[in-house]
């Protein structure tokens, strides 16, 4: 059974965006400063980076916006064949026509067996500018805090 998860893109507690994403919903590990190895926190972390890299006006502060490119970018991943190719002995990545995506879209409210709930806080940044994370389980749990890249340094007094 796939790991489902919704993911909230948020100012503070309320929610702007709220994207379903079907499988491989679990959180990951976070190695504050480094790479994440894979899950929801490893792609988020990917996202922002070629946010970073590539567009000019990313609008890391942006819930609505930011949502929205996050299900771009996410539609682009999973718009590849991987299927096995029993001749070549190797499972395909073959990019498919970039609208030949399922496994994540917009929802007006979480999905009824979700595992995990994240929460792109917009509001709050880490050292490198990328929105804090919040998640739980479903089952009722509180939200945990991470700032993928470390948490942003304390403002000096003069």
């Amino acid at each position: 059974m796939s790991t489902r998860c919704n993911i909230h893109f948020n100012h503070g507690k309320r929610i702007d965006a709220n994207i379903y994403r079907h499988s491989d919903g679990y959180p990951g590990v976070v190695n504050y400063g480094g790479e994440v190895e894979y899950g929801i926190l490893s792609d988020l972390l990917k996202f922002f980076r070629e946010l970073k890299a590539n567009v000019g006006d990313a609008r890391f502060a942006h819930a609505q916006y930011l949502g929205a490119k996050f299900l771009v970018w996410q539609a682009k991943q999973y718009a590849v064949n991987h299927e096995y190719n029993a001749d070549k002995g190797e499972w395909g990545t073959t990019p498919k026509h970039y609208l030949d995506f399922l496994s994540v879209a917009p929802a007006m409210e979480d999905h009824g067996d979700i595992e995990y709930v994240y929460e792109v806080d917009c509001d709050k940044q880490d050292r490198e500018g990328f929105p804090a994370i919040r998640w739980k389980t479903d089952s009722g749990s509180r939200f945990r805090t991470v700032y993928l890249c470390g948490k942003p340094e304390a403002a000096k007094s003069a």
